[in-house]
């Protein structure tokens, strides 16, 4: 999504390939947590917590 991935190595980190936005890193957890949610049911939780103000 953008410049985010997922790493190959461990699926719990999300990595700014150089120029991802918040947006993209935002966009690509959620659509993780989505892809998740349907496939097995499990609903995944951030473990982060956002500060600002979403634009």
């Amino acid at each position: 999504m953008g410049d985010a991935q997922v790493s190959e190595m461990h699926c719990n980190f999300l990595i700014n390939r150089g120029q991802a936005s918040a947006a993209d890193i935002e966009g690509l957890g959620e659509e993780v947590r989505r892809r998740v949610l349907a496939h097995s049911g499990v609903e995944l939780r951030w473990e982060i917590r956002r500060i600002g103000v979403a634009k």
